[in-house]
């Protein structure tokens, strides 16, 4: 996962919940997404990571909601635990077995 993606991801998280029927605008996205380039906002969007934008006069919106759902769905899972006594030890594995 993108560290910039990640650290969108951790950004919707700690935020205030805003409304998520509110439009926002390229440069409002790449601010959300950790100030990513807007070539990037369109790869992104060409791979699905995020919505495909509305246009309205020709300009690119995103509705607040979808880009919060977008980053949530491509979070990374948590590594596994280092701990003798993580996870992964109760499961009769070790941390070291890949």
């Amino acid at each position: 996962m993108p560290t910039h993606l990640r650290r969108a991801a951790i950004e919707a998280d700690t935020r205030a919940t805003p409304d998520p029927d509110t439009l926002i605008d390229a440069a409002e996205l790449r601010r959300i997404c950790g100030g990513i380039s807007d070539m990037t906002v369109r790869r992104w969007c060409a791979r699905g990571i995020l919505p495909e934008p509305r246009h309205i006069e020709r300009r690119r919106f995103w509705r607040r909601g979808d880009v919060a759902a977008a980053l949530a769905a491509h979070r990374e899972p948590p590594p596994p635990s280092p701990c003798p006594d993580g996870p992964a030890a109760r499961e009769g594995r070790h941390a070291d077995a890949a």
